[in-house]
């Protein structure tokens, strides 16, 4: 098991916890490629402003897995270009290992589907690849398939917060708030005008939200661990095949909200042959 080293020593964190997480992230089974990217980060704008503005450093964490900012303001700093591709499409495959995970987490009350076969079947529909790839993809970035999978949860969970404060705004000017009549018009219209306060819609601090889903992310990898597919004889995460974090890291407990497989789901997990691959 690799621990990634995020600790300051003292039960905090580092001011580069970010960087070393996502390079483990993105580069899992090439170390040679951890600290090149760590350095092109700490180098870059996107650091700089997220070292004075906690909006910022908690958008980079958002970011990790399903947008391009963090790699055109890499890019902006002067990034190697061969580093950004990678890192760009280690972020593509790795999601891509985090939804065969969420398949088969989601699908664990239903043991006979709950196998990183059927979850393959799927996520190659979903995505509309084939099997080599995304097998190939999961034995990359399995061992850090719940890092993925937990900043997924998180970014998810912060564009729902964001509809549901851009919804109210544009409800609060039909009840004649005093907002600009342009939060009417459009949602970009009421996104703007949110966006400089946009660092008060949260009460948890930068901190917090690195330390809640890194709590996420252990929490997945717990499951995991414990989960035995049907047909294998050990668990989908071996005890030392997973990254985890360093002990004096004070995780708390997180509740693992994930949408439920749909009936369309289930039926193509049910038709997946019963092979089970780890």
């Amino acid at each position: 098991m690799t621990e990634i080293p995020i600790s300051d020593g003292k039960g905090g964190l580092l001011g580069s916890a970010i960087p070393l997480l996502l390079a483990v992230m993105y580069f899992p089974q090439e170390p040679e490629k951890q600290e090149p990217f760590v350095r092109a980060v700490i180098g870059s704008a996107l650091f700089s402003v997220a070292g004075l503005d906690q909006y910022a450093r908690s958008k980079i964490l958002a970011a990790a897995g399903s947008s391009p900012m963090i790699f055109s303001l890499l890019a902006n700093a002067g990034a190697a270009p061969a580093l950004l591709g990678d890192a760009r499409e280690a972020a593509r495959r790795g999601l891509t290992a985090a939804r065969v995970l969420s398949t088969i987490i989601r699908a664990e009350k239903m043991p006979a589907l709950a196998s990183v076969t059927r979850a393959v079947r799927l996520v190659m529909k979903h995505e509309g690849r084939g099997r080599t790839e995304v097998m190939r993809d999961w034995a990359t970035f399995k061992g850090v398939a719940h890092l993925h999978l937990a900043i997924w949860i998180f970014n998810e969970e912060v564009r729902a917060e964001r509809r549901r404060v851009i919804e109210n705004a544009i409800a609060a000017a039909e009840r004649d708030a005093p907002l600009p009549r342009a939060l009417l018009e459009t949602h970009s219209a009421a996104e703007t005008y949110l966006a400089n306060q946009w660092s008060h819609l949260f009460e948890l601090s930068e901190v917090d939200n690195l330390l809640y889903a890194l709590s996420l992310a252990d929490k997945i990898r717990l499951l995991a661990e414990r989960h035995v597919p049907v047909g294998s004889k050990s668990p989908l995460f071996g005890r030392d095949e997973s990254v985890t974090f360093p002990a004096d890291i004070k995780l708390g407990p997180v509740r693992l909200m994930m949408p439920a497989l749909s009936m369309a789901d289930i039926e193509e997990l049910s038709s997946a042959g019963n092979q089970s691959a780890k």
